[in-house]
Formats: structure tokens, C-alpha cells, sequence
């Protein structure tokens, strides 16, 4: 269960279930959209079969590594899966990881992201945790996290680890 209150009156989470495989296959394929375009050589069979085994070795690897953590499903009006949060609330460090969210295409940019972020890092404030979050530097959602407050503090090959800080922020 999640300790804070989602303020967007639209969207809920609800913990994933084993019937959500292929949906969350389908929000994971949706963020490796524009980086599979530029790959002319394969075919859109050859394109799936590899984001099947990064879907589920990125899938398993959080399951065995983050298991007391949310892994939830992001609901618009009580419906329509739209997205995932995946979350520990539970690090020794003090720390909240944000290990994952992500949105269908069609739901970027609207908003839903921040506001989730924005109850996850009331909730952080109001407990003085810190929170961290890993995210490629060339991915949009970068703009969103510096202008919540969050610092490059690790440059890894691939990603970027940010921080919040909540008496920062």
C-alpha cells in the first residue's frame, strides 16, 4: 500500500497483478518507442522479441531486488490503466527510490507525472526523507525533475542519479 495521498482526483494506483504482464509489457515497449525508430535493420519482430527480454530482465531484476516495494498500476478515472509507479518507501537510508514511472505516450506531458511526483515529495518533506530517482539524460522527464528540485548528485554510463532534498525544498 502507498502512505500518501494521490491529489489528482482522477488518478488512482492499485497494487500490479500477474494479469498485468501484458500491460505493463506494453508501458515498458511505449518508453523505448523512439529509440527502437532509429533501428532500421530489424524487423518489427526482431524488435519485439528484444524489448520481451529487456522487459522482463529489467521486470525480474526489480521484483528480486526492490520486493518490499509498490509496484503499482497508474489508473485514470477508475478505468483506464495509463501508466506504472514503482516506489520503496522502505530504504534503510532514509531515502525514497522512485525506481520507475512511466506513461503511455498520450498521457506524457499532461501533467499526471508532476502530480504524482509533487504527493510523493509532500509526503517525502513531511517525513524528512530524501528522494532519489535514476533517469537517462536525454529523457524529457529530466526537465520535469529539475524543476521539482532534484540534483544530478552520480553520472553513470546510461542514467543519472538525482536527488530531492526535503529541507532544500
Amino acid at each position: 500500500m502507498i502512505p500518501f495521498v494521490v491529489s489528482n482526483q482522477t488518478i488512482n494506483l492499485r497494487p500490479i497483478e500477474k494479469s498485468d504482464e501484458g500491460l505493463l509489457f506494453d508501458i515498458y515497449a511505449s518508453t523505448r518507442e523512439e529509440e527502437l525508430k532509429l533501428i532500421h535493420f530489424w524487423t518489427d519482430e526482431q524488435k519485439k522479441v528484444f524489448l520481451r527480454q529487456q522487459f522482463y530482465a529489467q521486470h525480474n531484476y526489480y521484483q528480486e531486488h526492490f520486493g518490499q516495494s509498490f509496484f503499482g498500476v497508474i489508473v485514470k478515472d477508475n478505468t483506464t490503466p495509463i501508466g506504472r509507479l514503482y516506489i520503496n518507501f522502505f530504504d534503510e537510508n532514509n531515502t525514497i527510490s522512485v525506481i520507475d514511472i512511466a506513461l503511455f505516450p498520450t498521457y506524457r506531458g499532461n501533467g499526471i507525472g508532476k502530480s504524482l511526483l509533487d504527493d510523493i515529495l509532500a509526503y517525502a518533506k513531511k517525513i524528512d526523507k530524501r528522494v532519489e530517482i535514476y533517469v537517462e539524460a536525454t529523457n524529457p522527464a529530466k526537465r520535469l525533475y529539475d524543476r521539482l528540485g532534484f540534483k544530478a548528485i552520480e553520472n553513470g554510463e546510461i542514467y543519472l542519479k538525482m536527488e530531492w532534498l526535503p529541507r532544500e525544498n
